[in-house]
């Protein structure tokens, strides 16, 4: 499992890329600590020198921005700029699914260059999962989209209650707004 060691080289240098995310030169400076981390293992050496735009996309993803999603129908070999834009899409995926394995899916589904890659380089899911893994376990994103959508959810449910509430007593049914009655505040009861 080459792309799980690879994987758990990446996440070493995750902290420094992540202290310096929000200066202009961040991307760049992911891309060198990268190029060092990936110099270590013969088959992503040879996809950096095959594939120029893999150390961009990979840096991209390192630095772990929440940015519009886009989808990018271009093939590897036609990738000029859109490399930036495959790997920050990365993290829309990570936020939008339920699993890391599912939004490493969802990613390499939306972009016929990753296919092609993944393709070429069995070891790319595997690091990206594992990297993919760590990312969403420290971004501040996730356990805040986690947040907004339970307390949202809760609130809805809290109104559909109390309109099923109001129903049954203008229909006059008395046992099923009692028991209601006692299920409306549990809604907004932190669990």
């Amino acid at each position: 499992m080459q792309g799980v060691e690879i994987g758990n080289a990446i996440i070493q240098i995750l902290p420094q890329c992540r202290k310096r995310r929000y200066i202009k030169d961040a991307a760049e400076f992911a891309m060198e600590e990268l190029r060092v981390v990936l110099a270590q293992f013969a088959s992503s050496r040879a996809a950096m020198e095959e594939h120029k735009c893999f150390l961009l996309m990979m840096a991209h993803v390192v630095l772990n921005k929440l940015r519009p999603p886009s989808e990018i129908k271009k093939a590897l070999e036609e990738l000029t700029k859109d490399q930036r834009r495959i790997g920050r899409s990365l993290a829309v995926s990570l936020a939008t699914n339920q699993s890391t394995e599912a939004g490493v899916d969802d990613w390499i589904v939306k972009c016929p260059a990753l296919r092609s890659f993944e393709d070429d380089q069995a070891w790319l899911r595997p690091m990206i999962a594992q990297v993919a893994k760590k990312l969403l376990k420290e971004a501040s994103w996730g356990s805040k989209m986690q947040l907004f959508v339970g307390t949202g959810l809760s609130m809805v449910d809290l109104a559909s209650d109390i309109v099923m509430v109001v129903l049954c007593l203008n229909e006059g049914q008395e046992g099923t707004y009692k028991t209601d009655r006692y299920r409306c505040p549990t809604c907004i009861i932190p669990k």
